[in-house]
């Protein structure tokens, strides 16, 4: 079988077109030809190997970070899910000074009071984005560093595994700064959505209010619900009821029950068998109602 040395002029591209060449080796017999097949072949081979390394090497993310608690674990587990590369975290024994180096996006996760210190210890890298993870906080406390963002995942962290859960069931994200930090939110399939750093901390209370405030009341909840012998679901159920009301409505349209429509006798009722370390909170959180019922009844009346 002859061939011209002027037809092997590209890469074979497909795998019916190696299974070709492979063919043309076997069976030709002019050497000439067969050395020109291996050469392509292989050229081919490492062509190929070379275009598979830079996709992974494009296509790979890596995360440090430095303090591995409840959110900087949770964030570490839910993207070692997406496939990225997890390094080993850093504490307060560690040296951080080369914490930036070699990886993709450091993580600072530790309490906000402590993030600028932590920032200062580590040496800026070009490359490497440097992020924190408080609500609070603007991106001064990164001032070190040239690449920084701030990403606040807009969810309650009580442990790493049910944190990664949330992490990942397209949770919202408020963040700030540099734009590689969206890489991040598209990894955990998150929604993003950008803080007026003046708001910040305006925003970071009201996000206490959403996560502690409710937890509080749903702690009174759990504790009454005892109490009475009643399944604390029964009550949970009907919180989350309200919640959804309030998404539909608006707070004070949501309101039902004594405090909305005053009837004030009926609270006295309830704070006559609540026991004595109950009746404090439930007073407050009584005449709050009644105040923001208030606004609903300017110019309507009391009926529900």
């Amino acid at each position: 079988m002859a061939h011209s040395a002027g037809s092997i002029s590209t890469l074979p591209a497909t795998c019916s077109e190696f299974i070709f060449v492979l063919f043309l080796i076997k069976f030709s017999f002019d050497l000439t030809v067969v050395c020109k097949l291996r050469t392509l072949l292989l050229k081919a081979l490492v062509a190929i190997a070379s275009d598979v390394t830079k996709e992974r090497f494009f296509a790979m993310k890596s995360i440090r970070v430095v303090g591995d608690g409840k959110l900087g674990g949770a964030l570490c587990n839910a993207l070692s899910k997406m496939s990225w590369r997890i390094e080993r975290p850093l504490g307060r024994v560690d040296d951080l000074q080369s914490a930036a180096h070699g990886v993709d996006v450091l993580a600072i996760t530790t309490p906000d009071g402590s993030i600028a210190s932590v920032a200062r210890q580590i040496e800026p890298s070009e490359e490497t984005l440097v992020i924190h993870l408080s609500g609070a906080l603007t991106l001064e406390v990164l001032s070190p560093h040239p690449r920084r963002a701030s990403m606040h995942p807009f969810t309650s962290i009580p442990n790493h595994e049910l944190g990664a859960r949330r992490l990942l069931d397209k949770c919202s994200m408020a963040v700030a700064g540099d734009r590689g930090v969206l890489k991040i939110v598209e990894a955990l399939k998150a929604n993003s959505f950008e803080i007026n750093e003046d708001n910040r901390v305006l925003y970071h209370a009201t996000a206490c209010v959403a996560a502690n405030h409710v937890t509080l009341i749903a702690g009174q909840i759990e504790r009454l619900s005892e109490l009475c012998g009643v399944p604390k679901a029964a009550f949970l159920n009907m919180a989350k009821e309200s919640i959804d009301n309030v998404l539909e409505m608006g707070a004070a349209h949501s309101l039902t029950g004594p405090a909305s429509r005053g009837d004030f006798e009926t609270i006295n009722m309830h704070i006559d068998v609540l026991p004595i370390e109950e009746k404090e909170l439930y007073v407050r959180l009584a005449e709050a109602t009644a105040e923001l019922a208030a606004h609903r009844y300017v110019g309507g009346n009391k009926c529900d």
